[in-house]
């Protein structure tokens, strides 16, 4: 678990990393603060703009599946997508692309 205060596309990249696995992410899947949504770019916003005060966990599809259908608190959850064996990190669009997905959110070693 970590928070996306770096950026989804920075901290997934961590998590990965640190674990030594990859992950593809549903574009349509991404919550998309209102926020984000006045931004030229809205889903570029979503995955790289810090400060969502949000986190970003994973758990067997088992467990999520279990999570997700339990879930009754009043701030929501979503499964963005999963973690894959390959050491890639990176998003499927609504038309079927795969492309990867680049760390773009805040460094702070730059």
């Amino acid at each position: 678990m970590i928070d996306i205060s770096d950026g989804l596309s920075s901290d997934l990249a961590r998590i990965c990393r640190a674990s030594k696995v990859g992950a593809i992410i549903n574009a349509e899947q991404i919550p998309i603060s209102d926020e984000a949504r006045k931004s030229e770019d809205p889903l570029g916003s979503a995955l790289n703009d810090g400060e969502d005060f949000e986190l970003l966990f994973t758990l067997s599809e088992n467990d999520c599946g279990k999570l997700l259908k339990a879930w009754k608190e009043p701030v929501p959850i979503a499964q963005i997508g999963r973690i894959t064996g390959s050491k890639n990190v990176e998003i499927k669009t609504a038309d079927g692309q795969v492309s990867d997905l680049k760390p773009e959110g805040y460094d702070h070693l730059k």
